[in-house]
């Protein structure tokens, strides 16, 4: 028979260890039910720390659960323990991940350095790489070349990280024809080095 988890609110209140422990057992559950409501990524890799974290939130809800509240303690517990489990979740996106994303370089939400576009010369040990390094770098110099002048320019204030405004300034045009210059060389740059 299973203990009421009233009186074991109660008792846990008084410092009964017994007390934790039984609502520690009613509620395994409930606890991961609330860590498996996350995304997959989240549940596989933070598991141990959200279920600790959990654990904590429901100590939290035992010790501020109020009998004069519409809610059950099952449902107060799984309202605790998803926010604090929410809180964790968002803290973890801020952290920043240690990837490099080729799109970005080339979309211009990253500096651009014709050498990081292609890839790391460490690779130049196998021959294949070194291969297919040589021909990017080949097609890149091509499709430099066959730019005008004013595409060259342009990509000349887009290696040195200049705002839009600075280059359009420093190349005596509109924000508008700056931008749509900008767009053809990086598309240009995009297909040579495909």
């Amino acid at each position: 028979m299973r203990d009421n988890p009233y009186e074991l609110m109660y008792m846990n209140r008084m410092g009964d260890g017994y007390a934790q422990r039984a609502l520690y057992e009613q509620f395994h559950n409930l606890i991961g039910f609330c860590v498996n409501r996350f995304p997959h990524w989240y549940a596989q890799r933070y598991e141990d720390e959200m279920f600790a974290l959990g654990l904590r939130a429901l100590q939290e809800a035992v010790n501020t659960y109020r009998f004069d509240r519409q809610a059950s303690l099952a449902t107060f517990a799984t309202r605790v323990i998803t926010h604090r489990l929410s809180k964790f979740v968002k803290s973890l996106q801020n952290v920043q991940m240690e990837t490099v994303s080729l799109d970005a370089i080339l979309n211009g939400r990253e500096n651009f350095s014709g050498h990081e576009c292609i890839g790391e010369p460490a690779g130049m040990k196998e021959p294949e790489y070194a291969l297919h390094y040589e021909q990017a770098l080949a097609s890149l110099a091509e499709s430099v070349r066959q730019m005008s002048v004013k595409e060259k320019r342009v990509m000349a204030c887009w290696q040195r990280s200049l705002t839009y405004a600075q280059g359009a300034q420093l190349l005596g045009m509109t924000g508008k024809a700056y931008d749509c210059t900008l767009q053809r060389v990086r598309s240009k740059v995009r297909n040579a080095v495909k």
